[in-house]
């Protein structure tokens, strides 16, 4: 998997139409007030669909109601597995 291409740049620094043309060939926008100040992370590891879904689970189980908190929980959730160390391999049992 090839990593994105990330354009940081200052809110409405770019049109609308802009963010559209570079969305279509796969650029990937992000405004912030302060670009010099971001930090991208590498995760180190794939996140698994079992992983993801025990993210989506836990979060379900947590919320009292339906509000747009669920997606950032998600999110969080999410994020915390993808920067997490790689857990070591299972140790086989000498016979």
């Amino acid at each position: 998997m090839n990593d994105p291409t990330i354009l940081i740049v200052p809110p409405q620094n770019l049109s609308a139409k802009d963010k559209r043309d570079l969305a279509k060939i796969g650029v990937v926008v992000i405004e912030m007030d302060n670009p010099q100040d971001a930090r991208l992370i590498r995760a180190s590891a794939e996140v698994s669909t079992t992983d993801m879904l025990a993210a989506a689970a836990q979060t379900i189980m947590e919320s009292k109601s339906q509000t747009s908190t669920h997606a950032a929980r998600f999110a969080e959730l999410v994020c915390t597995l993808l920067v997490k160390p790689p857990s070591p391999p299972p140790q086989e049992e000498p016979r």
